[in-house]
C-alpha cells in the first residue's frame, strides 16, 4: 500500500519537470534575443584599449557562461576579446536542465519500484 510520502513523489517529479522545462525555455528565449542582436550589442559597448573605432569585430554566442562574446581587431593585428558573463542566464538554463533531469530520474525510479 502506497504511503502519503510515496503518493506525493509523482506529482512533485512532474512539477519539477514542468518547472525545469519552463525555466529552460524562458531562458533560451531571453538569451536568443540578445544573441540575435549580437552585432548591435558589440557595437554599443565601449571599445577595449588599442582597438580603433574603424576596427572590425565579430559577435559569437557562447554556452559557458551563456551569453555573447565580442572579438575586436586591434591596430597591431592582435585580437581583444570581451566576453561579459551572464551568470544569471547560465544558472537559470543549466539549473532548469538539472531540475528537469532530476524530475525524470525520480519519476522513472518511482515507476520501476511500483512495478515490483
Amino acid at each position: 500500500m502506497p504511503t502519503i510520502r510515496s503518493a506525493l513523489v509523482v506529482p512533485a517529479s512532474v512539477a519539477a519537470i514542468v518547472v525545469g522545462v519552463a525555466l529552460v525555455l524562458l531562458t533560451l528565449v531571453s538569451v536568443y534575443a540578445s544573441w540575435h542582436n549580437g552585432a548591435v550589442r558589440c557595437m554599443d559597448r565601449p571599445l577595449p584599449s588599442g582597438v580603433p573605432p574603424e576596427g572590425g569585430f565579430t559577435a559569437d554566442t557562447v554556452w559557458w557562461p551563456v551569453g555573447l562574446r565580442c572579438s575586436y581587431s586591434r591596430s597591431d593585428g592582435s585580437a581583444a576579446v570581451v566576453a561579459p558573463s551572464d551568470w544569471g542566464a547560465t544558472v537559470a538554463l543549466y539549473g532548469g536542465m538539472l531540475l528537469a533531469a532530476l524530475g525524470v530520474v525520480v519519476l522513472l525510479v518511482t515507476m520501476l519500484r511500483r512495478r515490483r
